[in-house]
């Protein structure tokens, strides 16, 4: 008999939920519940449907999409349910007052997470992605058996010569042109204004240079009108979301990091995976994913000089970004592959029944 595993996240389309995607398979009863989702779902994930449902989340703690998660567990009778991101922890945590939960993993933890630990501790397991969250927390009086260590997982995708031309015409980008890539949310504390600011010294040098921008977020509008002024909206390009992104980074030759969260970004990780390499500031975060020289380089945050600088010897010096490149896949299938990440999980699941 299989093990029945409800997955909760808040948005299909976030990057929790590509993660997610990796380990639901046909190896297990899988359930995929989105928050902010319809009632009703249509969700396929490598072309096999997956049932699932949605709580039509309307704003915090929407006490109708609590009703509604808790009448799917109810229907569902899970044996684990399983938390990708921190919104979809506070829902499960709200609803299971009205339904039963077997066993309960939280992922998505982070340091600055603002959770607190249930009073149950027996029937919960958290997944942290860095040793150093899980130490925090530890320390802070969370039970450490109930602590597990499990990095994110990114695959190897290669697009098609035909599927990489068609993305170069939508996003108009000539084949010649150098094209600088950002792939994230759209928010202040992504410093995506100094990355608009930095490539424009790229454009001076290389009149034909493109800076993509993939994804969205409340900053959008004005990132537009920051680029408009210090840039040229024909060479500084907003996507939007792209459920394919990881497609989208393989037309990059440099790729942009300087987001200073305290846990793994994964756009960067992928970037790494497809052989893309890698500017992101240093920080403690990013020296733990890149040694710089040997698997990407590491800039002083908002220096956009030195952000130009380093860009351009990865344009110019072809030995130094061989060997990037190669530092990179080899930390990516060390650490960081999709295979190793499924393997953990399954074993956890594996573990609690």
């Amino acid at each position: 008999m299989s093990t029945k595993i409800f997955h909760v996240v808040d948005r299909l389309d976030s990057y929790a939920a590509q993660q997610m995607e990796l380990v639901v398979g046909a190896t297990d009863d899988h359930v995929v519940c989105s928050l902010i989702g319809p009632t009703s779902v249509h969700y396929h994930v490598r072309g096999q449907p997956i049932k699932s449902c949605g709580c039509n989340r309307r704003f915090d703690y929407d006490v109708f999409a609590v009703s509604q998660l808790a009448k799917f567990l109810r229907a569902e009778r899970p044996d684990i349910v399983h938390t990708w991101d921190e919104e979809s922890q506070h829902f499960v945590r709200l609803a299971s007052v009205f339904a039963r939960i077997p066993r309960l993993i939280v992922g998505g933890i982070e340091e600055a997470w603002r959770g607190t630990p249930p009073r149950d501790h027996r029937n919960t397991l958290f997944v942290a992605t860095r040793g150093a969250t899980c130490d925090r927390y530890t320390s802070a009086g969370w039970a450490t058996p109930n602590w597990r260590v499990i990095p994110p997982g990114v695959d190897e995708r290669q697009p098609t010569l035909t599927r990489l031309n068609e993305l170069r015409a939508e996003f108009d980008v000539p084949s010649e042109a150098v094209v600088v890539g950002i792939v994230g949310d759209l928010r202040v504390e992504n410093r995506i204004d100094k990355l608009i600011w930095a490539f424009d010294l790229i454009r001076v040098l290389r009149n034909s240079a493109q800076l993509l921008i993939v994804g969205d977020g409340p900053e959008r509008n004005n990132l537009h009108r920051f680029a408009d002024r210090v840039s040229s909206l024909e060479n500084v390009k907003f996507t939007g979301n792209r459920k394919d992104w990881p497609d989208v980074v393989h037309l990059f030759d440099n790729y942009w990091h300087a987001g200073m969260t305290p846990n793994y970004a994964l756009e960067p990780l992928q970037a790494m995976a497809a052989g893309v390499p890698v500017v992101a500031n240093d920080s403690i975060v990013n020296r733990e994913l890149i040694v710089d020289g040997e698997s990407g380089l590491l800039v002083t945050p908002d220096d956009r000089a030195e952000r130009a600088k380093a860009a351009e010897r990865l344009l110019q010096d072809e030995a130094l970004r061989t060997q990037i490149i190669a530092g990179a896949k080899a930390i990516v299938a060390e650490r960081f592959s999709a295979e190793r990440m499924v393997t953990a999980y399954r074993q956890l699941y594996d573990s609690l029944v």
